[in-house]
């Protein structure tokens, strides 16, 4: 007896499965004998065989490109030395690269475009004038085909260095009130600087710029950091970050200014002392001025508590002097003082005549402008005059030369009280006291 269910096949006849057998060996045997299966079959043998190999073998080489590689920029420093500088900003010229390069199949996932180190060298350079400079590359990862830019073009110029360069300090801005600086000191005094000698050739001093107003009262020596401005012959600026300043060979872009700030005071001068000698007779000093009538100075604030004014050294003669007198005189030098704003003032003695009075008695008084029809009578006819006027007028006026006089000029008949008026010809300016300032005065027809 069997066990387990009845197959199908199991109730055939032996015969006939072996028939079925045979006809599916011989269906089998015409696909694999037909030509499009072996086609198709040897193409994917072909591609699997492919891949494994490629897979497998690390040296094969696979090209990739890649964008916007950033370049740099080496040999400045060389080509320096050797004499000579770029003038145009490379790294702005040609920031960045395309490349095309065949990396081996092992580190194509690992190549990057830094990989192959695209940099222009300009110590390839070797002349002045216009030079065209190759991007060159270098790396471990397989090669590079093509380099796009592949070059740039540069200016280049000679490079040249100019020592003793001196430092000028400028000052701007003011002081505070009460403040004297002294004379601004550079540290260094020279500097030496190297660029292109286009513009070296052109630099004449190295300008820094000392804002007085940042100083103080103390300290009494007060440091600066200030800028320093290259500057040509006719003070125009040469600016460039082509050239470098150097101090003892280190670069520098600003230098120490030092400085010595006092307080300051002005003091009168004592102009009162400055005169010697007499004026002429006759004369007198009618005052003494100075120019500048005060002197700045600056010192220790102990010793300027100690002075109240600036004494000449010396003295204006005046002596016989009958006109002003001016000259110039030194003043007397005051000691611990760091400054004095003038060693010597301009002094001025305003000599004048003194004023002289002088008296004639009966002088008389005339009438003028009478018509001829008329009498006039004055009760008084003589008085006493006083002149008051310079020395050399009084001492030269006679009584002949004082005209008293009352005016009647188109008056009628009658009486009257007149002024009595004084003229002396030609006269400088003098003034007249009367005795009698007025008359009484009678007008009456002619007989």
């Amino acid at each position: 007896m069997m066990n387990g269910p009845i197959k199908k096949s199991d109730l055939l006849p032996k015969k006939e499965k072996n028939t079925r057998l045979a006809r599916f060996a011989r269906r089998v045997r015409g696909i694999l004998s037909s030509n499009w299966f072996l086609r198709i079959f040897s193409v994917l043998i072909a591609v699997f065989l492919w891949g494994v190999l490629i897979a497998s073998d690390g040296t094969l080489l696979r090209e990739k490109i890649f964008q916007d590689v950033e370049v740099t920029v080496t040999g400045a420093d060389t080509l320096r030395t050797r004499g000579f500088i770029v003038l145009d900003d490379v790294a702005s010229l040609i920031p960045t690269v395309r490349m095309r390069v065949e990396v081996p199949q092992a580190n194509y996932s690992r190549a990057t475009g830094s990989s192959y180190n695209p940099r222009i060298d300009l110590s390839r350079i070797r002349a002045a004038g216009t030079q065209e400079v190759e991007v060159t590359t270098s790396t471990s990862y397989g090669r590079v085909l093509e380099v796009v830019p592949a070059s740039v073009t540069v200016n280049v110029d000679v490079y040249a260095m100019r020592g003793r360069i001196p430092v000028v300090v400028e000052t701007t801005g003011a002081l505070p009130d009460g403040l004297w600086a002294d004379t601004p000191r550079s540290d260094p005094t020279y500097v030496t600087i190297g660029g292109p000698q286009t513009l070296v050739s052109k630099v004449t001093r190295a300008v820094a710029r000392l804002d007085l107003s940042m100083l103080k009262q103390s300290p009494k020596t007060q440091r600066n950091a200030v800028i320093i401005e290259l500057q040509d012959a006719d003070g125009n600026v040469v600016d460039s970050p082509l050239i470098e300043i150097t101090n003892q060979s280190v670069i520098i872009d600003s230098i120490t200014v030092e400085t010595d700030v006092y307080p300051c005071v002005d003091l009168p001068v004592d102009a009162s002392t400055a005169v010697t000698g007499e004026p002429a007779t006759g004369y007198q000093i009618d005052s003494v001025v100075a120019s500048p009538a005060s002197v700045r100075v600056a010192g220790d604030a102990a010793v300027l508590e100690t002075l109240t004014s600036a004494l000449a050294d010396e003295q204006l003669s005046v002596e016989g002097a009958s006109a002003s007198v001016t000259g110039a005189v030194q003043l007397h030098r005051m000691a611990d003082l760091q400054y004095v704003s003038v060693s010597e003032v301009l002094i001025t003695a305003d000599i004048v005549e003194q004023q002289r009075e002088r008296t004639f008695k009966n002088v008389a008084i005339t009438v003028q402008g009478a018509a001829d029809n008329r009498t006039v009578r004055l009760d008084v006819t003589r008085t006493t005059v006083q002149l008051t006027g310079g020395y050399s007028f009084i001492q030269a006026v006679t009584a002949e030369d004082v005209q008293l006089y009352v005016d009647v000029s188109g008056l009628e008949p009658g009486q009257y009280e007149l002024p009595v008026q004084c003229r002396i010809d030609n006269a400088p300016a003098f003034s007249c006291a009367l005795a009698n300032t007025s008359v009484a005065v009678n007008i009456t027809e002619a007989e």
